[in-house]
């Protein structure tokens, strides 16, 4: 009542299908055989286990990823955060400094005339 036997040749394209990273599904199409037939040769082969070692790997990558870009957003917002702050503090700081300059100007500007009424013949030339 056994099934067909699996050749050498079948065997090496289990394990090269298998390292491809196909499924029992995929393999047993391929090979004409029958979904048990591929799992129970997997087993005895010891193919199943790589596939979960991998497949443990890639989730602990792509966990890794997740917590790195995660941990990249948070910077993301803090330095937003800390970006918004310094323009705010510009914007201050421009204001101020135009405050001043306007100030600047009109004491200027009140010096040169106090300075014109008191000594008329510096500003005219002769």
């Amino acid at each position: 009542m056994g099934g067909k036997r699996t050749t050498k040749q079948e065997l090496e394209q289990i394990e090269a299908l298998t390292s491809e990273g196909l499924t029992t599904r995929e393999i047993s199409t391929r090979l004409n055989r029958t979904e048990a037939a591929i799992r129970k040769l997997r087993y005895k082969k010891r193919l199943a286990p790589i596939l979960r070692s991998e497949t443990a790997t890639l989730l602990k990558k792509k966990n890794d990823l997740a917590s790195s870009i995660k941990l990249l957003q948070n910077q993301k917002a803090s330095l937003i955060y800390e970006l918004n702050s310094l323009m705010n503090k510009k914007q201050t700081i421009e204001a101020s400094i135009n405050t001043d300059k306007i100030l600047l100007e009109l004491t200027l500007a009140k010096a040169l005339y106090n300075l014109k009424q008191q000594k008329p013949e510096l500003f005219y030339m002769a």
